[in-house]
């Protein structure tokens, strides 16, 4: 498989490990992430794997760094279920995002940003909704307090899980679309996180 469409798919599935938050807790997942981005700053690189994720003309900080990097300052700045969300939403939105924007052409482009897409948004919004909503439900016996076997069989605790879930991925659908000078992985899960943290207290 080829870099271009190898590296979409090593994105979406490196939020496996976000089942494992239970089990390591705040630090443990923020050190399996600073290992990460360790192992990519100088390992990774020295592999086949690597040079098939490279771009060509890509910066030394990149999306192979700013990945990892995202994912332990969300471990260390917010609360476990946020963290996990915001990761869920970077790990399977990006990927969708760039997938349908990439499809959009000229049509229905952003007039705040016209590199990115209505579709590309729209692609994100609808991935990280289900990621956030999918991957707290799985990796946390109660997400939100709410016991998990009770999740599907209460419409109002099912939906309180589905709102708070949207509104995460809509911060990261908006952090996504802005024309930002770095790599989109800290902005996007600084911002889901932040929001589903700040909802969670609420």
């Amino acid at each position: 498989m080829s870099g271009r469409p190898l590296r979409p798919v090593v994105h979406t599935l490196l939020v496996l490990p976000v089942l494992l938050t239970p089990l390591l807790g705040r630090w443990g997942m923020a050190g399996m992430a600073l290992l990460a981005l360790l192992a990519n700053a100088f390992l990774l690189p020295r592999t086949a794997l690597g040079r098939a994720l490279a771009r060509p003309g890509e910066p030394r900080w990149n999306g192979l760094l700013s990945y990892p990097a995202a994912v332990a300052l969300a471990y260390a700045l917010l609360p476990l279920e946020a963290a996990a969300g915001a990761w869920a939403a970077m790990a399977l939105g990006d990927p969708a995002a760039a997938f349908a924007g990439g499809r959009a052409g000229a049509r229905g482009r952003l007039p705040w940003n016209p590199r990115k897409s209505l579709a590309g948004s729209a692609a994100f919004l609808l991935s990280a909704w289900a990621g956030i909503a999918l991957v707290v439900a799985a990796a946390f016996p109660a997400p939100g307090g709410i016991p998990r076997s009770a999740l599907l069989g209460d419409p109002a605790a099912l939906g309180i899980l589905l709102l708070w879930s949207l509104a995460g991925a809509a911060a990261g659908a908006l952090a996504e679309s802005l024309d930002l000078p770095l790599d989109d992985n800290l902005p996007v899960a600084l911002a889901s996180g932040g929001v589903l943290a700040l909802l969670a207290g609420a």
